[in-house]
């Protein structure tokens, strides 16, 4: 527990990136080639990126996230998801979608994407002036905009709403198994904030914050949230316990402690509470870059926190209304 120790006292620094515009010039599609633009130079088509999602169109931020020479692809992000697409670096059309997040000033403006049914990128665009407003309006364009942002420092002196020690190790067991008793039924018979355990590959930070809430309203006392962010540089992301394929950025869970053992709170990976060290194991304890465990008001990673094993700016929900959403959006889905 000595690193979890040093993590948390960790001074997180908040600091604000802009990236040159610049734009880049269309050409003419070629049979067979994997980047396609239309007539419209700001669009990409057809552009290999796996590693699952839901499909559809959705606009938010693309985090780019460099790697080292030895590693044959770059990861990219949307938003606060925890889930990392792979950008082949041979891919002819990875230089000009790494321009294309530039252009967009990474952090301050959205991009449009689409993304089929296998997992892929299907299409990548500047948003409209419309989709732009909508989306600033909406609780991904706040939290992405300052509005709800805030640094580590600033959290801590929000204050909890308890402690967060309890007894024994039966107590926390309780704890665990009343948050798993709200899980979502995936046939269909849902109660509003249900957490969606069954569908683990993403909403690590509503599941947790959701939980945080239970805990609040049930006990006396509160929670922290303890963090792992995978080391993306060398290639090394965190495996998600039970799905092959899929590798996460950062992972989040409640964090609670009894008779001085620290506890994570996961109905998504165990089925009853486990140490840190356990927590983390199952993700492959040597891929992480580093933890760090932060007040309970703390909601999700904020892009250089992501950059940075936690060191920089977190996003907050101080009204749950994000993370209601979150919920809904996944409340009917399972699996990988």
């Amino acid at each position: 527990m000595t690193n979890l120790s040093k993590s948390f006292s960790k001074k997180l620094i908040f600091s604000i990136l802009v990236l040159t515009v610049g734009f880049f010039n269309s050409c003419d599609k070629e049979q067979e080639q994997v980047l396609e633009f239309k007539k419209n130079p700001t669009e990409l088509e057809n552009l290999t990126l796996r590693d699952n999602t839901m499909s559809g169109e959705f606009v938010d931020h693309i985090l780019f996230f460099e790697t080292y020479d030895f590693v044959p692809h770059y990861y990219v992000a949307l938003g606060i998801s925890p889930i990392a697409y792979k950008l082949d670096k041979q891919n002819p059309a990875t230089a000009d979608f790494i321009q294309l997040i530039k252009d967009a000033k990474e952090g301050i403006e959205p991009l449009k994407v689409t993304i089929d049914e296998s997992g892929n990128f299907t299409k990548v665009a500047k948003v409209s002036e419309i989709e732009e407003r909508g989306w600033r309006r909406s609780r991904k364009g706040k939290i992405w905009n300052n509005e709800d942002r805030i640094v580590y420092d600033e959290a801590i002196e929000l204050g909890r709403l308890g402690p967060i020690n309890f007894n024994n190790f039966n107590e926390v067991n309780n704890v665990f198994q009343l948050m798993n008793s709200y899980r979502c039924n995936s046939s269909g018979l849902n109660l509003v904030g249900c957490i969606p355990f069954d569908y683990k590959r993403d909403g690590c930070y509503a599941r947790a914050h959701r939980m945080k809430q239970l805990i609040e309203s049930n006990y006396n006392k509160t929670c922290n949230k303890l963090f792992i962010f995978g080391d993306f540089s060398s290639g090394n992301l965190l495996d998600v316990p039970g799905c092959p394929n899929i590798s996460w950025l950062y992972h989040v869970a409640p964090y609670v402690e009894a008779s001085g053992i620290g506890y994570v709170i996961d109905p998504s990976i165990f089925n009853q509470p486990v140490t840190a060290n356990t927590w983390m194991a199952s993700m492959g304890i040597n891929n992480g870059c580093g933890e760090v465990i932060t007040d309970g008001s703390i909601y999700a990673p904020h892009m250089f926190a992501s950059y940075n094993c936690g060191a920089g700016a977190f996003a907050i929900d101080p009204n749950y209304v994000d993370t209601y959403n979150v919920l809904g959006t996944y409340a009917f889905l399972s699996g990988c």
